[in-house]
């Protein structure tokens, strides 16, 4: 069985894809504001918004 590695999506954070994805699925986060909330990301340098941002579209629609 193969395992994905942990990608650090915001540096300023530490916050992974895998931590975003748990999260969604938890039912914590619905939206960006939640996750900026729980995580702080996009707060720092904003250079993750796109990325935060895909990955929590992409986590909600599965």
């Amino acid at each position: 069985m193969l395992f994905s590695r942990e990608k650090e999506v915001c540096e300023c954070t530490g916050t992974t894809d895998k931590q975003i994805k748990k999260l969604v699925r938890s039912g914590r986060v619905k939206d960006l504001d939640d996750l900026v909330s729980i995580t702080g990301v996009t707060t720092g340098c904003g250079g993750c918004d796109v990325d935060v941002t895909e990955l929590l579209n992409k986590f909600r629609r599965k």
